[in-house]
């Protein structure tokens, strides 16, 4: 399939995603089954946790990486600094399976070797919401015992410049 198809059908996604409710300002396809989704939205104006994983697998490119609006999708030094310094969040997913009676989906890809049924990647790069975490408690003050660290360390540094 040639590339230019491929970034057409990505441009049609965005107002069908707009349609379903999804702030997408634009899609771009930089190569072969990659996508960059960017986000009219970004941190705390999403408004899920995982707003970035659901757009994503809308898309369903074999790697897929969602932006927000800061970053410029058609930069790629841009969208690998955001995937850099934001985009720890990566998830792999399984392609669906075929629904009972339809044939199975091909072991190889029809476009070339690519095998398709090995799933598809989504990396969210937009603006992590620590408040959102729910794997850990979110921090604002450090615990009792970072505290005594430093009174010990405070007092370490006191001696060592004394003497």
């Amino acid at each position: 399939m040639h590339i230019g198809l491929l970034a057409a059908a990505n441009a049609a996604m965005v107002p069908v995603l707009r349609k379903m409710g999804y702030k997408v300002k634009d899609i771009v396809t930089p190569s072969y089954m990659n996508a960059i989704v960017q986000l009219e939205v970004d941190g705390a104006d999403k408004p899920r946790k995982d707003y970035a994983l659901e757009i994503g697998k809308l898309i369903m490119a074999k790697f897929t990486v969602v932006v927000g609006p800061d970053i410029d999708p058609n930069n790629l030094e841009a969208v690998w600094w955001a995937m850099g310094v934001r985009g720890a969040r990566n998830t792999w997913f399984e392609y669906p399976k075929a629904p009972p009676g339809a044939p199975e989906v091909p072991k190889y890809g029809f476009f070339n070797d690519l095998t398709m049924d090995m799933g598809y990647t989504i990396i969210d790069a937009t603006i992590p919401v620590p408040e959102r975490f729910d794997t850990y408690p979110p921090r604002t003050e450090p615990p009792a015992w970072e505290d005594e660290a430093v009174a010990r360390m405070r007092a370490k540094i006191g001696r060592v410049g004394r003497s």
